[in-house]
């Protein structure tokens, strides 16, 4: 019954045509976009100068991407 209980308050609702594991298509190329941004302002965030480059190509070529390519 807890497990109920806790399932139904915390687990938000996900729209049917939407799985929790899998975000919509054109979510993760924003996400990327962002985590792009912020690393940048940032300044590495706590990461080595390769690791920083390395991390901002990665997100950038998540971002460029087109939904379904």
């Amino acid at each position: 019954m807890r497990d109920a209980l806790y399932a139904t308050v915390v687990t938000p609702e996900v729209p049917q045509e939407q799985s929790p594991c899998a975000p919509a298509e054109a979510e993760v190329p924003t996400a990327a976009a962002r985590l792009s941004a912020l690393l940048r302002k940032e300044h590495g965030a706590g990461l080595s100068t390769a690791e920083a480059a390395l991390m901002k190509e990665w997100l950038d070529r998540v971002a460029n991407t087109r939904p379904g390519a």
